[in-house]
């Protein structure tokens, strides 16, 4: 079994069925440098794999930006929904089951304790070790991000870990409940 010729590689002068078994001899069946240049180079199929990745991704950042200028409602409701999306929902277009409503309550409650964490972070920002702030700006950063481009619920459980350390710290080191001790009888 024989290979057929790829593009880059000619067929050899012996072979019966080259264009070039005759006229060519002298190249040794090879194909000139500059008529392969002309006819491959321009081929999105010679581009070096980074170099396609490079046109892909400056062609669709563009469109990107040109849609969410012309389209800003629709921009801001699609955030809206990748917010729900990664804090509860896995997916819009998904079909309902009984499965999919799972994460609801857990993440209702962290989402209350985390709100409850930062309202009173914001209020005590000098009592907050500069280390959790800059965790807290770290993971911000990467949430919006998140929700700007598209959002799943895996990319909020990698954040878990800090959650729980910012609300323990919170709710153990800047606020503390006392309960008084009243007979009732």
């Amino acid at each position: 079994p024989t290979l057929p010729p790829s593009p880059m590689r000619s067929r050899s002068s012996d072979d019966p069925a080259s264009p070039m078994r005759s006229s060519r001899a002298s190249t040794r069946g090879r194909v000139s440098r500059s008529s392969m240049t002309n006819s491959v180079k321009n081929s999105v199929r010679s581009m070096m794999l980074r170099e396609r990745f490079n046109r892909f991704i400056v062609k669709n950042k563009k469109e990107a930006i040109k849609n969410i200028s012309t389209h800003p409602k629709k921009y801001t409701m699609n955030l809206i929904s990748n917010m729900g999306r990664l804090l509860f929902f896995p997916s819009d277009y998904a079909p309902d089951t009984i499965f999919s409503y799972y994460p609801f309550v857990p993440n209702m409650f962290i989402v209350v304790f985390i709100f409850c964490s930062l309202t009173i972070g914001v209020v005590n920002y000098k009592r907050i070790p500069k280390e959790l702030i800059f965790l807290f700006i770290f993971f911000a950063i990467y949430l919006i991000g998140s929700t700007a481009l598209s959002a799943y619920r895996r990319m909020f459980h990698v954040t878990m870990p800090f959650w729980f350390l910012f609300i323990g710290y919170i709710f153990t080191n800047v606020i503390s409940i006392k309960i008084r001790n009243r007979n009732i009888t």
